[in-house]
Formats: structure tokens, sequence, C-alpha cells
């Protein structure tokens, strides 16, 4: 009989398992961006103010995870991860509470903002703890845990919208907070490793010396203008052909 051992230099650690948790459980619950074209319509808003609502978001989303990245190096990423999901959790509750097109931009700029200031601190937690020749296997796994979030997210979304919009704000809050209370609970506070007195090592300036860092960037823009048609454009069409939102679930899947 053949014993096979497992090499524990190729287990990933358990840090990196519950940042995959929490991104999991977080996807499952990203609903409100996805269904936010829906949720105006149901106001009443027209087409010309939700589009001013959905640029608010976006933004908001621009200034997001550089800002995310600053804080995760001068004040911890795991301090940076648990304070942009609480704060995630309150702006849902203040778009969800907007009566009107100026609270509702400011609300959704609000929530564009915070919303991925979490995206930097997670990536350099994973890079932290995992070694760099296991670095692209986890990052796949993350990448498998949104991927599969996003779809069980908009099936559960159109089918919870059917019965009140207030459901996806309470669930979408609550697996913020839920994601923040992963973190808190099961990484410790020494796992950051920060350059004395809290100062980055380098910044967006030595970043963007990088020529293919550049064009990288100009290329995901360039994707995510055709890509976020999915949320805005699409639902609009779905709307104007007299179709429901759970209409929309079975297509994101």
């Amino acid at each position: 009989m053949t014993i096979v051992k497992t090499d524990t230099a190729d287990r990933l650690p358990r840090v990196f398992w519950i940042v995959f948790a929490g991104q999991l459980v977080n996807r499952i619950g990203s609903m409100v961006a996805t269904f936010l074209v829906f949720y105006l319509t149901s106001r009443g808003l027209t087409v010309a103010g939700i589009g001013v609502v959905t640029t608010a978001l976006g933004v908001g989303g621009l200034l997001s995870q550089p800002v995310g990245g600053f804080l995760a190096d001068r004040f911890g990423h795991r301090l940076t991860l648990i304070a942009g999901m609480v704060a995630t959790a309150g702006c849902m509750g203040a778009l969800g509470a907007a009566q009107n097109l100026p609270l509702l931009a400011i609300s959704a700029a609000a929530l564009g903002f915070v919303g991925d200031l979490y995206r930097p601190a997670a990536a350099a937690l994973v890079a932290e703890v995992v070694p760099l020749r296991r670095r692209s296997y986890a990052y796949g796994l993350i990448f498998w845990a949104i991927n599969l979030g996003y779809p069980v997210a908009g099936v559960s979304a159109g089918l919870l919208a059917a019965h009140g919009f207030w459901l996806l704000f309470a669930t979408d809050a609550f697996t913020c907070l839920l994601f923040a209370g992963i973190i808190a609970l099961g990484i410790p506070a020494t796992v950051d490793r920060r350059p004395a007195g809290g100062r980055p090592l380098v910044g967006y300036r030595t970043a963007f010396a990088d020529f293919r860092l550049r064009w990288l960037v100009i290329l995901t823009c360039g994707y995510f203008v055709v890509y976020s048609q999915v949320f805005f454009g699409l639902p609009l069409a779905i709307t104007g052909a007299g179709l429901p939102p759970s209409s929309f679930g079975p297509m994101w899947w």
C-alpha cells in the first residue's frame, strides 16, 4: 500500500482561504449594482436620470481602487478591507433610502467610491501570504470564486426583486458586513507587512513609469466600456421590451 504525502509547501495558507471565502460570499450578495437600472426604473426615473445615477456610480468607482491601494499601504490591508466593506454596507442603505435624483446620484457616487476599496487590499493580502510560485494558482481560484458568485447573485436577485428591491439592498449590505466579519475574525492584525512608519515603498508615479502597465490600464478601460453595457444597456433593453427583472438572471448565468 502506497501512502501519498502532500507537500505542505504546496498547500495554500489559511489566510488565503479566508479571503477566498469572504470574496465568494460578497460576490454572491452583489445584487444592487447589477440590478441598479431595474431599481431606478421602478422608482420612475427617466433614461436621462438613470444615466446621471449610473454615471455617478462610475465616477466614484474610478477613484475607488487607486485610493484603496493607497489606504492599504498606509493603514494596512486588513483594516482597509474591513473598513471598505462596512462603508459599502452603509452606502447601500443610503442609496436605498434616497428619495430624489440628487440624493440618488450622491449616494451612488459614494457607493461607487467605497465599493471597491477592498480590492487592492484583498489582492495584496493574497500576495503576502502565498509563495510566488503558487500565486497564479491562488489568483485563479479567487477569480473562480468571483465568476461563480456573480451568476448566483444574478439569478437570486431576479427572484428577490419580484418581492421588493429592498431585499436586494438588505442582502448586499449583509454580505458586505459578513465579508468584513470573516476578515476581522479570521485574519490576525499582524498579517500586514508594512514599511516602518506605515509609508508605502513605492507610489503610483513609480508604477506608471512602466509602459506595460500604462497600456494594460488603457486596454482594461476599453474593455470595461464595452463590458459595462451588460449592467446598464442590457437592463434598459429588457425593461423596454416589457420583460421583468427576473429575466435578467438567466441571461447573466
